[in-house]
């Protein structure tokens, strides 16, 4: 009976600590799993912002196309006044032509500093797109190693799971062994007697 008793709570100790086990691992899973979650969201936002960047590109580099154009087609127009009215306006043609000139040279400086503007802030939105990249492809990679941390973890949980019912299991054999060999001896005490 003592020795019952003693299988009895040896076997509930294993098992309790067999729940304990297997409740650990699942909240450490849990957990790997809800940072996962949270990665992977900081993983979309950062998509998001790139096409937005890419957005934001696309315009300028349209805007600059435009202003070019609007420029070119002023000059040409300008151009093809001045040809027309030759003839009958040498004398202010001449001065317009300064004028001109003076404006054309302008406009060109502004329109180079304005591409250059353009150029330097594209070169900086790639810049910063290369940045978030990098920083996208290392979520990425965070992602795949945590990944392989709950595959191993669950692996690991297998294992002792098994490891636990396979000693459960000798235990319970051990413990009727003992008990068959016990009950031998007692009747063997009771024929003595």
């Amino acid at each position: 009976s003592k020795a019952k008793e003693m299988h009895a709570a040896e076997v509930e100790t294993i098992e309790a600590e067999l729940r304990s086990s297997k409740k650990a691992h699942l909240e450490e899973v849990e957990a790997l799993k809800d940072k996962l979650d949270t990665l992977q969201g900081d993983l979309n936002s950062r998509e998001g912002t790139i096409d937005s960047l890419q957005s934001q590109i696309k315009s300028l580099q349209d805007e600059h196309t435009v202003a070019i154009t609007k420029r070119e087609k002023e000059g040409s127009r300008m151009r093809e006044l001045f040809a027309s009215q030759k003839d009958e306006l040498k004398a202010e043609l001449s001065k317009a032509k300064e004028m001109h000139a003076a404006e054309v040279e302008t406009i060109e400086a502004e329109l180079r500093s304005s591409k250059k503007a353009h150029l330097e802030e594209v070169e900086a939105l790639k810049d910063k797109l290369d940045t978030l990249q990098g920083d996208l492809n290392s979520r990425e990679g965070t992602i795949d190693s945590l990944q392989s941390q709950i595959k191993s973890l669950q692996d690991e949980h297998t294992v002792a799971i098994t490891k636990r019912e396979k000693e459960g299991s000798r235990m319970r054999e051990l413990f009727a062994s003992q008990k068959d060999e016990l009950k031998a001896e007692l009747s063997k005490a009771k024929e003595m007697h």
